[in-house]
C-alpha cells in the first residue's frame, strides 16, 4: 500500500546521507523489505511552496520531542507506519530557514489523527495529519538540531529524482502506443495517420533522450563523477512528457474523454483510464515542487542567472 518510492527512494538515501548509524540500522533494512511504510510530512495549510513558513512545533522534554501541528497532502499516510517530518524546534531562530528539525515519528500513537482527503477522481490518496502532543524519541532526529532545512533539501532532491525517473516516461509511452494501436484518428487507424505518427515519433525521441540522459547520469554517479546541472532537469522533463502523452491520448480517446472518470487506480492501460491519467499529469506540475519553482532552480542553480526580484 506504500506510495512507490516514499520510503526506499526518499527516506533511505536521506538516512544514508545524513542519518546516524543507529537510525540507519533501525529503519533502513525494514524499509527496503517493505515491513515499514513511510509518509512525508512537509506541506502545511499555510506552508506549501513556501515550506520554511511551517508552523508545526516540536519541544524537547524529558528525552522526547512533543509535536503539535498539522501536515497536509501526505500521500497514503493512512497506510503508513511512520512519517519523516519538519518541525520548528528553535522558535527564536533569526531566520525562518533556521531552527527547523527533521524528525521521524510513529504514526500509530494516540496523539496522531489522520484524515484522508477525497479527490475529484474519487480516490483518497492524500491525507491531513494532526499532531496533538505526539511524541518521538530525542534521537530520532536526522541531522543536527535546527538543521532540518539542510536535510530536507537532500530529501527533496531524491524526491525529484524519483518523480523525474525516465522509467516512468518509458512505461507511460508504451501504454500510449498500446492505445494508438487500437484507436482510430480522423477516420483511419491512428498509426497510419501522418499527423499522429509524427506526434508519436517526436515524443518517442524525447522519451529516449530522457532515458539515455538518465543512463549517463547514473554511470557518472557510479564512477564518482558529478553529472552536473542536467540533474535539475529530470523532474521538469518528465512532467512535460506526461503532459504530451495525455494530450495525444485525449485526441485518440475522443469524446469518451468527456465522460466522468471511473473511480480507482490510474494505472490501467484501457481508454477508460486515460481521463484519470490526464488529471494525474496536471498534478505533476505541483507534486515534488511546482514546475515554476523547478524552472527557477534550473535558472539560478544550474545556469547561474540572478535571483528574480520580489515584486
Amino acid at each position: 500500500m506504500e506510495e512507490p518510492g516514499i520510503g526506499t527512494s526518499m527516506l533511505v538515501p536521506t538516512l544514508l546521507e545524513c542519518g546516524t548509524e543507529a537510525l540507519k540500522q533501525r529503519f533502513i533494512p525494514e524499509t527496503l523489505t517493505g515491513d515499514i511504510r513511510w509518509a512525508q510530512g512537509y506541506s502545511e495549510p499555510n506552508a506549501g511552496s513556501d515550506l520554511a513558513s511551517l508552523r508545526t512545533r516540536a519541544e524537547l522534554r524529558n528525552g522526547q520531542w512533543h509535536i503539535n501541528g498539522q501536515k497536509i497532502w501526505s500521500t497514503l499516510a493512512q497506510h503508513a507506519h511512520y512519517m519523516f517530518l519538519l518541525a520548528r524546534t528553535e522558535p527564536d531562530a533569526p531566520s525562518k530557514y533556521e531552527g527547523i528539525s527533521y524528525l521521524l515519528v510513529d504514526l500509530r500513537q494516540p496523539g496522531v489523527r489522520i484524515r484522508p482527503l477525497k479527490q475529484m477522481t474519487g480516490s483518497a490518496e492524500f491525507c491531513e495529519v494532526f499532531f496533538d502532543d505526539a511524541t518521538t524519541p530525542a534521537d530520532w532526529l536526522v541531522g543536527g538540531r535546527g538543521e532540518g532545512w539542510r536535510v530536507s533539501k537532500a530529501t527533496l532532491n531524491h524526491e525529484r529524482s524519483m518523480i523525474g525517473g525516465a522509467e516512468s516516461s518509458v512505461e507511460l509511452f508504451e501504454k500510449l502506443l498500446s492505445l494508438a494501436r487500437k484507436s482510430n484518428f480522423e477516420g483511419v487507424p491512428a498509426l497510419a495517420h501522418p499527423i499522429m505518427r509524427e506526434r508519436l515519433s517526436v515524443l518517442a525521441g524525447e522519451v529516449q533522450a530522457h532515458l539515455y540522459s538518465s543512463y549517463r547520469q547514473l554511470s557518472m554517479t557510479a564512477h564518482g563523477q558529478n553529472p552536473g546541472s542536467i540533474t535539475l532537469m529530470n523532474k521538469l522533463v518528465n512532467t512535460n512528457i506526461s503532459h504530451k502523452v495525455a494530450a495525444i491520448a485525449q485526441d485518440l480517446v475522443g469524446d469518451a474523454f468527456l465522460l466522468a472518470p471511473p473511480t480507482g487506480s490510474t494505472r490501467g492501460a484501457g481508454p477508460e483510464k486515460w481521463n484519470l491519467r490526464f488529471f494525474a499529469s496536471l498534478g505533476l506540475t505541483i507534486g515534488g515542487g511546482t514546475s515554476n519553482i523547478q524552472r527557477n532552480i534550473i535558472a539560478e542553480r544550474g545556469l547561474g542567472l540572478p535571483r528574480e526580484k520580489n515584486v
